[in-house]
């Protein structure tokens, strides 16, 4: 049996896993990554900080 036969085919398309990142303060949730604008504890915060995002990306679009 080849490697892309096996049911897991581990040994040509390994995994990546990323480890989940503890939930961040308030302070800390603004200076994020915009990669990570709402990695935050509480839905409604993260919420509103994907809005703030949006609007962000949406004024950076029209800029260029």
């Amino acid at each position: 049996m080849d490697d892309l036969a096996r049911p897991d085919c581990m040994t040509t398309h390994p995994h990546i896993t990323h480890p989940r990142p503890p939930p961040l303060s308030l302070p800390s949730a603004l200076a994020a990554k915009p990669l990570q604008p709402c990695a935050v504890s509480s839905l409604r915060i993260a919420r509103i900080c994907a809005y703030i995002h949006a609007v962000i990306s949406l004024c950076h679009m029209q800029a260029t």
